[in-house]
């Protein structure tokens, strides 16, 4: 019998006999080249976001974008990344929100979900009624949440926790700093779910502040009324805007807000700079993003195996007035505290 040397794969396998010999090598290869690509093919893990609204705001756009980037930076795996806006606000009914669940249910059992990714309280919340049916890991980015969810099963699972009572409160402490004559700060917010949830967020923080400054409301006016609204408030007031998504005409109103303003718009997402807004305390999607994506691929690895906090965090930023730095705002905030 004579001796061949085959070359497979860019790699000299040595001598090789011929006849029965070789062709159990060639098969022993095969074989192990087989289930090397299975195994390749299983490392792809497969993640399911959920929204719990209809409307895409662009707090979504940038979170998911940020979490794509992010784990692609932090996983050796491949990540097949599936995102479902639930559309919670159109299930009003029990029998509605029972339908949803089943949707829910078919959607992670036939894409084999790895992993879910909740963020905000209603696609929480939502998802925890269903988590005990599945055996898990998740990621609860609880951005609206003060308190852990009691319905938490056992699967592992990492929490994201909310860091809007932070902002708002700073954002609020620097307006009475960088406008120290007003007396009153005018809260304009949708009357969306996601709009209600910053909003309960502000009247619940409000009271910090109340012999300070006096709080008024305007929930839910059509384009038109909020810019007037706007248009005529007095000097001794400032502007907090809630309005994270478009209102239900279809316009986007923050770019609107300080055309009309004779007085500074504040907001709490880093996302409205550059619209005319003075600036704030600001939330960024990219930050929840990122920590939901760490820990996402320490619970894919199996690394944690019981509740875990991650951390999110703020940044003050500012547009207004000329000469309004970073440092100036944060440093007034830090000494007022």
């Amino acid at each position: 019998m004579r001796a061949e040397s085959i070359e497979m794969g860019g790699r000299d396998l040595g001598n090789v006999l011929t006849g029965p010999r070789r062709l159990f090598s060639i098969s022993l290869f095969f074989l192990v080249w087989g289930l090397c690509s299975a195994l390749q093919a299983q490392s792809v893990e497969r993640i399911l976001v959920l929204h719990g609204f209809w409307v895409e705001s662009v707090w979504d756009q940038q979170f998911d974008q940020a979490f794509a980037a992010a784990r692609a930076s932090t996983s050796t795996s491949g990540t097949d990344l599936s995102i479902q806006h639930l559309g919670i606000e159109e299930a009003r009914t029990p029998e509605a929100r029972r339908r949803l669940q089943q949707h829910l249910e078919s959607m992670i059992l036939e894409q084999n979900v790895d992993l879910v990714v909740a963020v905000f309280p209603d696609a929480v919340d939502f998802y925890l009624e269903i988590q005990e049916k599945f055996d898990l890991p998740s990621v609860l980015v609880l951005a609206g949440f003060e308190q852990l969810p009691t319905s938490i099963s056992a699967s592992p699972v990492a929490i994201v926790p909310s860091v809007w009572r932070k902002s708002i409160s700073t954002t609020i402490e620097q307006m009475l700093i960088l406008r120290p004559g007003i007396h009153t700060i005018e809260v304009f917010s949708g009357g969306s779910a996601i709009d209600l949830v910053y909003l309960n967020r502000v009247k619940e923080i409000s009271g910090q502040f109340t012999d300070r400054v006096e709080f008024n409301y305007h929930v839910g006016l059509e384009t038109e009324n909020l810019l007037s609204s706007v248009s005529q408030l007095s000097d001794e007031s400032a502007v907090l805007s809630l309005l994270n998504v478009s209102l239900s005409d279809g316009s986007a109103i923050n770019p609107q807000l300080p055309e009309v303003s004779s007085v500074p718009v504040f907001g709490i997402t880093d996302y409205l700079i550059g619209t005319g807004i003075a600036g704030g305390n600001l939330s960024t999607a990219k930050e929840y993003a990122v920590a939901a994506a760490q820990m996402a691929t320490r619970l894919l690895s199996g690394e944690i195996t019981a509740p875990v906090y991650s951390r999110a965090s703020t940044k003050s930023i500012y547009d207004w007035p000329s000469g309004t730095t970073l440092e100036f705002a944060t440093r007034a905030t830090r000494n007022s505290l």
